[in-house]
C-alpha cells in the first residue's frame, strides 16, 4: 500500500520531467515549458551554408516526442539554443580537423524550453541542451568534392 501511495505522489512529477507543455504562442512560433528524454544523432557541419549550427535529430520513438502540429511534415530536428554548452557537454571540438567536414554522434539527452517555429522561412526548432546522458563515440567525416 506504501508503494502505491508513493507512485501516486511521484507520478505527476515523472511524468512532467519527460514531456512538454505548450506555454505561449506567438505567431508561429510555439514555446513549450518542461523537459524531454531523447535518443538520437547529434552533427556539426560547419562548412555548410545553412546547416552550420550544431544540431540533433531524434531517432525512433524520441522523434515522435517533438512537437508537431498536424499539417506539420518538417522533419524532427532541432539547434541548441546554448551552442558552446551544447559543444562542451557533446564533446564536439569548434575547429574540424583539415579535409574533414562533418564530426556526427549518438546520444542520449535532456533538453528543455523547445521553440517550435513554423514559419515558412529559413528557420528551425530550438531547444536548450540540460544534460548528456549517454553518448556514443563520434565520427568525422571526409569533405565532399
Amino acid at each position: 500500500m506504501r508503494t502505491l501511495f508513493i507512485l501516486a505522489v511521484l507520478l505527476p512529477a515523472l511524468v512532467h520531467a519527460n514531456g512538454l507543455q505548450l506555454d505561449h504562442r506567438d505567431g508561429e512560433q510555439r514555446f513549450y515549458r518542461g523537459q524531454l528524454a531523447l535518443r538520437g544523432e547529434y552533427s556539426y557541419r560547419p562548412h555548410d551554408e545553412i546547416n552550420s549550427q550544431l544540431c540533433f535529430f531524434p531517432q525512433g520513438p524520441s522523434a515522435a516526442a517533438i512537437p508537431r502540429d498536424q499539417d506539420d511534415a518538417r522533419l524532427p530536428w532541432f539547434y541548441f539554443a546554448n551552442q558552446a554548452q551544447a559543444f562542451a557537454q557533446l564533446g564536439v571540438p569548434a575547429q574540424l580537423p583539415g579535409g574533414k567536414c562533418v564530426i556526427a554522434g549518438t546520444a542520449r539527452i535532456l533538453v528543455s524550453q523547445y521553440k517550435v517555429d513554423a514559419r515558412a522561412m529559413d528557420v528551425s526548432d530550438l531547444a536548450r541542451l540540460d544534460a548528456v546522458q549517454d553518448r556514443g563515440r563520434a565520427e568525422l567525416q571526409d569533405c565532399e568534392e
